[in-house]
Formats: structure tokens, C-alpha cells, sequence
């Protein structure tokens, strides 16, 4: 068990980003977190567990007080903690403090949906872009999770109140036969010139920026 800090994160969760006062369900959720300004080591860490100690489901604290990052967590593994985030924190110094021992709750769980709620359902897109030559074996992942994803949010549990729609931008309006997987209801639509331009030009500034040759042609998803 920890005294009062050691150095580590739990695990990864959801970053509130730059939102300050970004929304964390105490109730239902396993792990979130909070922006909060900027402090020394030791004032922070008395703030991040404040702040775990107000919400109902956290037990554990993991912080970086250089951004003010205060991440909660209902179960954290003290004998296997974390130093590498992402290569945006790459070099953070994260602490962990375990609050001591309570009773977890249970989740909340999510209010039922109504008869009422299916009358209309709520009509959602799932798609991709497909763009160049050499990536398209992606698709066949991208294919069974989306269909993983269709199958679930149109299950029993939700009633009728979702409809979900896979479409598939590409570069000519073909559908490859990678995309087998998805379906027959696959909708395929032609990417318009001004989306390929964009496109383009994002994929290389991000080749650039990582020090690849910007004349290549785009191979990326």
C-alpha cells in the first residue's frame, strides 16, 4: 500500500484536455479526470485528493501537477504503475496517492430506455476514409469492428432507438473488395476534390512535421 505518494499513473483514461471543469461521472464510471490549475508538488497532491475524496467512486489519485492533470480511478494496480502517458507528456512526472480504504459502490446504472425513445430512432453514421494505394488490407479491421459496433448499439438492450448506417468515403466511388466484411448495406461514396485536397494536405504536414519525405503520396487511412 502507498504512504502518501509514489511516482506512476494508474493506467491511461480519458484526458479532460485543456476543458477545465471537464464532465467525470463519479457515479457509473471506473476512471476520468480533471483539469485543474497548475500547483506545486505538495499542494497539488493535497487538491487531486480532495477532489478523489468528493467523488463517490475513486479510491485511487494519479496527478501531474506541471498541467494541473488530476485522474481518478475506482481500481488501480499500486505494484505496477506507469511512466509513459503518451509522447505529448512523454516527460510528465505523475504521483499516485491511494485514498484509504472505503467501500466501493456500485455503478449507477444508465436510465432505462422507454418504449417511447424507439418511436424515432436515432440515426447514426459510422464511417472511414480511404485514400491511396497499399492500406486498404486496414479495412477488414475496420470492417468487423464497425460491424461489432452496429450489432451492439442495435442489440435488444437499446429497443429500436438507434439505426445505425457504415459508409465508406473513397477515393473513386468503388467499393474494394477488402470491405466484405462490412456488408452488403455498406454505403460507398465518391470523395469530393475539395475533401481529396484537404486530405492531402493534412496527411503532409503530419509527414513533415514527423520527417518524412512530403512527396510521397498519401498511403494513410
Amino acid at each position: 500500500m502507498l504512504s502518501a505518494r509514489a511516482p506512476g499513473f494508474c493506467t491511461r483514461t480519458h484526458l479532460p484536455e485543456a476543458v477545465v471543469g471537464a464532465p467525470s461521472d463519479c457515479d457509473r464510471d471506473q476512471s476520468g479526470a480533471w483539469q485543474m490549475s497548475a500547483a506545486p508538488l505538495g499542494e497539488f497532491h493535497q487538491q487531486c485528493k480532495a477532489r478523489c475524496e468528493a467523488c463517490s467512486r475513486c479510491r485511487f489519485a494519479s496527478f501531474y501537477p506541471k498541467l494541473g492533470l488530476c485522474a481518478w480511478y475506482a481500481h488501480c494496480d499500486l505494484d505496477d504503475l506507469r511512466t509513459w502517458w503518451n509522447w505529448r507528456l512523454s516527460n510528465a512526472e505523475w504521483w499516485t496517492t491511494a485514498l484509504p480504504a472505503r467501500e466501493l459502490p456500485p455503478p449507477q446504472p444508465l436510465p432505462a430506455l422507454t418504449a417511447a425513445a424507439a418511436e424515432v430512432p436515432l440515426r447514426l453514421g459510422v464511417g472511414t476514409l480511404l485514400m491511396g494505394h497499399g492500406q486498404h488490407c486496414a479495412l477488414y479491421g475496420w470492417c468487423q469492428s464497425a460491424q461489432r459496433l452496429k450489432a451492439a448499439l442495435e442489440g435488444p438492450w437499446a429497443r429500436g432507438a438507434f439505426e445505425v448506417e457504415l459508409f465508406l468515403l473513397s477515393e473513386n466511388g468503388q467499393t474494394p473488395a477488402e470491405a466484405s466484411d462490412c456488408g452488403s448495406e455498406l454505403r460507398v461514396i465518391r470523395a469530393s476534390e475539395k475533401l481529396k485536397r484537404a486530405f492531402d494536405t493534412c496527411v503532409g504536414r503530419r509527414l513533415h512535421h514527423r520527417g518524412f519525405n512530403t512527396g510521397m503520396h498519401s498511403k494513410i487511412m
